[in-house]
Formats: C-alpha cells, structure tokens, sequence
C-alpha cells in the first residue's frame, strides 16, 4: 500500500483507501437514484406504477386497485361490473377478505351473503345499467395478499397486492 506524507502540512494520503471510499460513494449515490426513481414511480405506492386494472374475457367487471399498500393506511378497490338483472352480485374471496379491514362500501349493498368460500354483495341496480363500486378497506397484515372477485356468474378475476409495513 503506497502512501505519502507531508509532514509539513501533517497530511497522510492513502490512495487505496480514497480509491474504495470513492467506490462507497458511488454506489451509494447509485442505490439513492434508484430509490428516488421507485419512489416517483410509485413501487412504493400511489403511483403510476402501482395503479393497475384487471379485467375477465367476458366484460362482466373491471378491478382496479393498487399493486403496493400500506399496513393500516385506507385504500380503495373500485369496481364497475355492467348489470345482467335487476341485481348485481359481486363475488369477493373470503380469504381476501380476512385480510383486511372493510371500512366502507358505496353505494351500500342491499345484501352481504357468505357462502362457498366467497363473500357476495348484493346492489340493486337497473337491467343493463353499468354500476360503480368502491370498497374502502385497510390491509392488516403485511406481504403479499391474494383475492379474486367476479360479477354473478362471469369469470373470476385474481389479483394481488403486496402491502408493506
């Protein structure tokens, strides 16, 4: 290892180590740009990136939710599923369901049936009609949730959040 002193001046210089503090630096440096970008993405939450919509073959409903939430903090799925009868049933994975806390549904269900591994939602709603719903929840708990959801007898729809601390 080279180094030089000045003693007048009562400098050490270690080239190697300025070498590997130059190297800390500028991964550093690299590790902050790249969570700054996540961040202004949205990998974290509440950003283009996160946002996303799911939809089945049949055209029975879209889902739109977010990808990345937070333990505790509200969110929002928001649901629009076109009427086949003077009813809309709207399927939503129990499990799903035991994951979160619902805080709130618009318009209110006239109805809640659990059943079959699957909570069902009720609205009344005119024959053709296309009705939108948001459900207002929390996430309880932290990593990745799994539900699925389906307009009366459509295709089920899977999704997944991943929710952090």
């Amino acid at each position: 290892m080279e180094r030089t002193e000045y003693p007048a001046l009562e400098i050490d210089i270690d080239p190697e180590r300025q070498r590997r503090e130059w190297r800390v630096k500028r991964v550093a440096w690299a590790l902050l740009y790249v969570a700054l970008a996540a961040i202004l993405f949205g990998v974290l939450g509440g950003g283009p990136v996160s946002t996303t919509a799911v939809a089945p073959d049949d055209g029975s409903l879209q889902l739109e939710y977010e990808k990345f939430a937070r333990r505790h903090a509200p969110d929002q799925l928001r649901v629009a599923a076109t009427a086949a009868a003077d009813t809309v049933e709207i399927h939503l994975d129990s499990a799903y369901l035991s994951d979160i806390r619902l805080e709130e549904i618009t318009p209110e269900p006239e109805r809640v049936v659990v059943a079959d591994g699957a909570t069902t939602f009720v609205f009344n709603a005119r024959r053709g009609a296309r009705l939108r719903l948001s459900f207002d929840y929390q996430p309880e708990r932290v990593g990745t949730l799994r539900g699925s959801i389906a307009a009366g007898d459509g295709a089920r729809v899977a999704f997944r959040q991943f929710v952090y601390p």
